[in-house]
């Protein structure tokens, strides 16, 4: 859901159509999507507290490596709603990581 949001709001922006820029920026219309929705995508969608961090994945020979892009790139929003009936709040994390693939011939 995140990758989609993110990538359709980049779409709309005419002049820099990429998520994150090769520079190390995110999107102006990226950033502006998540500033407004991020706390409703906690409450309706992910029924959790979010923290999202946009950037690049970097191989180096100790593995990828997180390179975040320029501030402001780190969103947060609480889950507000209460628990719904026979629900409770669980402690879980998930990190995505990118990891480019090699082909040989």
């Amino acid at each position: 859901m995140v990758r989609a949001q993110a990538e359709t709001a980049a779409t709309q922006n005419l002049f820099d159509q990429t998520v994150v820029s090769a520079g190390g920026v995110l999107n102006a219309s990226v950033r502006t999507v998540f500033e407004q929705t991020l706390t409703d995508d906690a409450n309706q969608v992910a029924l959790a507290d979010l923290h999202l961090r946009f950037g690049f994945g970097s191989e180096t020979s100790h593995g990828t490596v997180f390179i975040p892009a320029d501030e402001p790139s780190d969103f947060s929003a609480q889950l507000t709603d209460p628990p719904g009936l026979g629900q409770a709040r669980d402690s879980i994390s998930y990190t995505e990581s990118s990891r480019s693939k090699t082909r040989s011939a």
